[in-house]
């Protein structure tokens, strides 16, 4: 019987040889969403106060009306492409994906910064709701092609 050892030295479940290991809380879809979920709040929190740092007048006006259209269009789009670099980046069988561990903070950063520039220049909404389109578009293109070669490669 062998058992595993923490990440701070503590001993940790036996493990023996042929037992599965210990389960998750949460099947790995739902931890994705979750995660998914939790990384789009986020990116609406710190949209939202970006907009109320830029009352104060330091790097950037605000210019009148609400944030809320372009933090929701931030969001649809955040939240679509978290869930598709995590399918893009998880294996073949889900039970045993990572789903996509860290590729919330690359979909996070270039949202972030079109909700910021968003904000400060207003532009129309259709055109927010395009840009939006076309990136996932690319994105599920990028990633079915990476999911592709993913799988081609497994025996």
């Amino acid at each position: 019987m062998t058992s595993t050892s923490g990440p701070n030295g503590t001993e940790e479940t036996p493990v023996t040889p042929g037992s599965e290991p210990p389960r998750r809380r949460l099947p790995a879809p739902v931890a994705a969403l979750v995660r998914s979920l939790g990384s789009t709040a986020l990116l609406v929190i710190a949209g939202y106060f970006a907009y109320r740092w830029a009352a104060t007048g330091l790097p950037l006006e605000p210019l009148p009306g609400s944030p809320r259209p372009y933090l929701a269009a931030g969001a649809a789009v955040c939240l679509a492409g978290c869930l598709l670099l995590r399918w893009a980046s998880a294996p073949g069988r889900a039970q045993d994906a990572d789903y996509g561990e860290g590729t919330d903070y690359v979909v996070g950063v270039a949202v972030f910064a079109a909700v910021r520039v968003c904000l400060a220049h207003r532009p129309d909404l259709a055109t927010v709701w395009a840009y939006g389109a076309l990136g996932l578009t690319a994105l599920a293109l990028a990633g079915a092609f990476w999911r592709h070669r993913l799988t081609r490669r497994r025996p």
